[in-house]
């Protein structure tokens, strides 16, 4: 079998990715999250690390939501009637989301903070 060419591997992440923001509300406000917070880190002058952590954290949150829709599509696919460990498997996936959502707030809690508090005060 020969594999897709790298235009189709690529086409079809976007296709993902354009599946995922048009279908997935909690997509959509993680994009705004990381979009605001890299409209504020712009205003409020970031340095590399700070940059690196934040554009990790996002990936982060983002790649797990995917994930986490990928999973229960999956689950809803291969399961037709409710099932408690059905129900373990997803409300996992989404405590993935979360905690790496809580990490991304308090790091920007700590990115962010000082900076702006040294805004307000000047």
């Amino acid at each position: 079998m020969k594999s897709p060419s790298l235009l189709r591997s690529f086409r079809a992440s976007f296709e993902g990715l354009a599946h995922v923001f048009k279908n997935e509300r909690n997509f959509r406000l993680h994009c705004l999250a990381g979009f605001l917070a890299l409209v504020l880190g712009f205003g409020l002058g970031l340095d590399n690390t700070e940059w690196i952590i934040l554009l990790l954290v996002i990936g982060l949150v983002m790649a797990l939501e995917i994930i986490n829709t990928a999973v229960e599509n999956m689950i809803d696919i291969l399961v037709a009637e409710h099932h408690p460990r059905i129900k373990v498997i997803k409300d996992l996936m989404a405590a993935a989301v979360l905690v790496s959502a809580l990490i991304a707030i308090g790091l920007s809690i700590f990115i962010f903070g000082p900076k702006i508090v040294n805004w307000l005060m000047s």
